[in-house]
């Protein structure tokens, strides 16, 4: 193939044939959404590894306004277990415990009934995989943002390849012409040399959030989880911020 251009993504104009490929994680940042909104397919990667204290079942919000995890308990797994074989823990308690902390710090949030269908979810205990109930949760609020994108699995078409061979036989699926990748990936990207060389483009995601107002907080706490914008923006306003309230750079 030839050699690409790694260039920056302007806006939603090059969103068509634009594919981003991620692991599920709980109520993620709105930087994971505004990956959502630049991209045509996003590829839910669900038969990666699960990794324990990470984002796959624990994220942040305020707590007595200061940064604190929420984490959904699971069922014991074994090492390097299939992130979409992890179950989440029996029965309503944990679920029950989370709303409760959730309604208690945001309580007097400007937004809070805007979060309500997020708590609805958790608390539904037909959710009994965390790869399921993250999907749901990001599908739904993806929804409510108006953001126009075609989702799907990894596991669908069960790609037995290393890391970046994997991605390009995803992103190939999709008919894709582009990758957006988080900035984060950009070191084992170029290292492994796949979509480099490539007839793919290789994009580069850099989302810096910018400060809202933040109910019970003196000063702005950002990357936290999705429920913090929505509960002190409103839908509306979280889809412009998912958007627009960034700067988009890349550095090479």
């Amino acid at each position: 193939g030839k050699k690409n251009s790694l260039g920056t993504v302007s806006m939603i104009s090059e969103r068509i044939g634009t594919c981003a490929i991620m692991q599920p994680s709980f109520l993620p940042w709105a930087g994971y959404f505004n990956l959502i909104a630049l991209s045509e397919h996003f590829i839910f990667l669900t038969d990666a590894e699960f990794s324990k204290g990470s984002w796959h079942n624990r994220n942040q919000v305020l707590i007595e306004g200061k940064k604190a995890w929420i984490t959904c308990p699971i069922e014991r797994a074994g090492m390097h277990s299939a992130l979409d074989s992890i179950q989440l823990k029996s029965g309503n308690q944990w679920r029950k415990k989370m709303t409760r902390t959730l309604l208690h710090n945001y309580a007097k949030a400007p937004f809070l009934n805007e979060v309500k269908f997020i708590l609805d979810t958790l608390n539904d205990s037909a959710y009994l995989s965390l790869a399921e109930l993250n999907i749901r949760l990001i599908k739904q609020i993806s929804e409510e943002l108006s953001l126009d994108t075609k989702f799907s699995e990894s596991r669908q078409l069960n790609i037995n390849l290393p890391r970046s061979k994997k991605l390009e036989a995803l992103i190939l699926d999709k008919d894709c012409i582009r990758y957006l990748s988080p900035v984060g990936a950009k070191e084992y990207l170029i290292e492994d040399g796949v979509l480099p060389n490539s007839s793919i483009n290789l994009a580069f995601q850099e989302y810096i959030p910018q400060p809202y107002t933040q109910y019970n907080s003196q000063e702005f706490v950002s990357h936290l989880s999705i429920f913090d914008v929505i509960a002190n923006l409103g839908m509306h306003e979280t889809s412009e911020y998912v958007l627009n309230g960034i700067e988009t750079s890349v550095k090479i």
